[in-house]
């Protein structure tokens, strides 16, 4: 009897130890896990961020590098700047006073240059202009252009002759003062007037246009150059006060040509002719009755002046007309102005 309960007893503190035991395991297990578990998720974080930063560096990488991509093909207009770069300098072989003039150009795709004038034929390059001053022809305005597919810029500037005298030097007071010579003339109404083509010559009157019957009109204008001998003409206006109108010589042409013309000591139907040196036109499309036209920094106008001096002409002479013949209108349309009103006015050295 006492031995079974022995046994009992043995039996029930296996049991209670085996289930301690089995208890204690388990809450071992289970903190085991939790922290596997943690410890997992902490990695995985980690893993995480730093993927993240990865990320966002590329990123920033490929804006910064398409922004730079954008900046290198974004088209722009072009821009141009101009200044001299050499000059003046005079060269003797040749009697010029030269400049050479550098063009600053921007723009996206790359502008090309063009220059209104270049005497070195692109030899310092595109962007680099020689411009070639002469003693008949001291000033010049270089005008350079620089185009793209976005647009076109362009830029002046004007140059004179810098250069002293023929020889290099500078030019001595007297000579300065020789060229301010200035002398104004009227124009000689006694040789001056229209001619109505097949009808008759209109004295003093300097008219182009067309007439009532219908036929063409010439202005004829003449200066006394007699007393200007071997001189040197540096510049020349011609200024014609009180333009007066007849009905509308626009309908005719709105422009009126001027030219050289030398005919002589005498106005006669003969000298209803073509022929002449080409000076002026006017656009008279705007003019007004009682308006002034004036020339002048006009080479053709200081040259052919030039030209009837050193050929010892005791006159300079002039005519004037439409671009066109008649209106057909039965009507005289007419622009003119009296000799009285027009005078040449000449800069000259001796």
């Amino acid at each position: 009897m006492r031995r079974n309960a022995l046994y009992i007893i043995l039996s029930i503190i296996t049991i209670i130890s085996l289930f301690i035991t089995a208890a204690t395991c388990s809450f071992c297990g289970r903190q085991l896990g939790t922290a596997s578990e943690e410890t997992k998720v902490d990695v995985e974080d980690a893993v995480d961020e730093t993927e993240s930063e990865d990320t966002h560096k590329e990123t920033a990488q490929d804006t910064d590098t398409a922004q730079s991509d954008n900046e290198d093909t974004e088209k722009k207009a072009p821009t141009i700047s101009l200044a001299i770069s050499e000059g003046p300098t005079y060269s003797a072989a040749d009697n010029v006073c030269w400049y050479r003039i550098k063009a600053t150009v921007t723009g996206n795709p790359a502008p090309t240059i063009t220059w209104s004038q270049d005497f070195s034929n692109s030899s310092f390059g595109k962007n680099i202009s020689q411009v070639n001053l002469t003693r008949e022809n001291p000033k010049y305005t270089l005008t350079a252009t620089a185009t793209n597919s976005e647009g076109t810029a362009t830029e002046d500037i004007a140059l004179s002759w810098g250069c002293g005298g023929v020889d290099g030097t500078e030019e001595t007071d007297e000579e300065e003062e020789s060229e301010a010579i200035e002398i104004s003339l009227i124009a000689d109404a006694s040789l001056s007037g229209s001619i109505a083509k097949d009808e008759r010559i209109i004295p003093s009157i300097c008219a182009a246009g067309d007439s009532t019957p219908n036929n063409q009109v010439k202005g004829y204008l003449s200066f006394n150059i007699s007393e200007l001998e071997e001189i040197n003409v540096i510049d020349a206006e011609l200024r014609l006060d009180n333009v007066i109108f007849d009905a509308t010589p626009v309908e005719i042409s709105p422009f009126l040509n001027v030219k050289a013309y030398d005919y002589g000591d005498s106005l006669g139907y003969d000298d209803f002719a073509v022929g002449g040196t080409s000076i002026h036109t006017f656009d008279i499309s705007e003019v007004i009755p009682f308006a002034t036209l004036v020339i002048n920094d006009n080479d053709a106008l200081v040259n052919t002046l030039q030209e009837a001096i050193d050929s010892n002409r005791h006159w300079y002479q002039l005519k004037f007309g439409l671009a066109g013949t008649v209106s057909n209108d039965d009507a005289a349309d007419i622009i003119g102005f009296e000799a009285n009103d027009a005078k040449l006015t000449i800069n000259y050295s001796e």
